[in-house]
């Protein structure tokens, strides 16, 4: 019933172009065609139609004779199409303002700065969403590499194992992080210690760096600016402080003594790895 009265948007005004006119005639071939109720929803519904649809629809109402009973029967069947179409529409808002809300919810628990959050929690969600972007965008612009690294584990195993291993460690370390779980301070600032020592190897390695004498190997393989592993150690020894900070550490439950030696470990282990490769 509800498809064979939306049929009926046709003779809308909304829905009739400047170039097609419809006559009264075609109206009334229409109307002999429809039910007692689809024909009562128009006249209900007049003000939705074009005045010649509705006269010809008063026409074929008065030219059908209904009786009491079956003007009722119309009337029920109409409001229950009614009730139908009301109850669709609230269905349809329930899930719209349910998919708006969950969006917002979304929104303000990404969001680091929003009015009203306690500074600690402001900070530790800034460092869960810029390390999880920093992930997304280490694994999607060096792909290549990182699946060369992976398929040369059986030949250099040492060496695969200590360049993948970040890519292991940091999203497993952001998400209890993000659940303020204490394994999660503990991973990330493991992670951080490790790319400290790397990049500070990696400056040395940058400031003592000498031309080979072969233009062509010079060439293949530049030397990366020191300012680069400056600016990645400041960036990480940051972000160090900031988690080593007490109302940070008071919300993870890590102790002065964990911390130390969750730092003097990773640093000491990180440095002979290096210097064993």
């Amino acid at each position: 019933m509800i498809s064979k009265l939306s049929s009926l948007a046709f003779f809308r005004n909304t829905n009739v172009g400047s170039n097609h006119m419809t006559t009264s005639n075609d109206f009334s071939k229409y109307y002999r065609t429809i039910s007692n109720t689809e024909l009562l929803s128009i006249l209900e519904n007049s003000s939705d139609y074009q005045p010649s649809a509705v006269e010809a629809a008063k026409k074929e109402f008065s030219d059908r004779r209904l009786s009491e009973t079956e003007i009722k029967e119309a009337r029920e069947a109409l409001l229950a199409i009614q009730l139908q179409t009301k109850k669709q529409r609230e269905k349809v808002k329930v899930i719209e303002d349910k998919v708006k809300n969950a969006g917002h919810t979304l929104i303000e628990t990404l969001n680091p700065i929003q009015p009203g959050i306690p500074s600690t929690e402001k900070t530790i969600r800034l460092i869960a969403i810029v390390f999880g972007g920093l992930f997304l965008y280490e694994i999607i612009s060096d792909f290549q590499m990182h699946l060369a690294f992976l398929k040369d584990i059986p030949r250099f195993p040492l060496e695969s194992i200590l360049y993948l291993l970040p890519l292991i460690f940091l999203p497993i370390a952001i998400f209890t992080f993000w659940k303020r779980k204490s394994i999660g301070w503990i991973l990330l600032v493991i992670f951080l210690t490790f790319s400290c020592a790397i990049a500070l190897g990696s400056l040395v390695d940058s400031l003592t760096w000498k031309s080979s004498g072969n233009e062509f190997l010079d060439t293949l393989f530049p030397r990366t600016s020191p300012t680069t592993y400056i600016i990645r150690l400041v960036f990480l020894i940051g972000t160090i402080y900031v988690l080593c900070k007490q109302n940070i550490r008071k919300e993870f439950s890590i102790h002065t003594q964990k911390m130390a030696a969750t730092i003097g470990v990773t640093a000491f282990v990180t440095l002979l790895l290096k210097f064993a490769i």
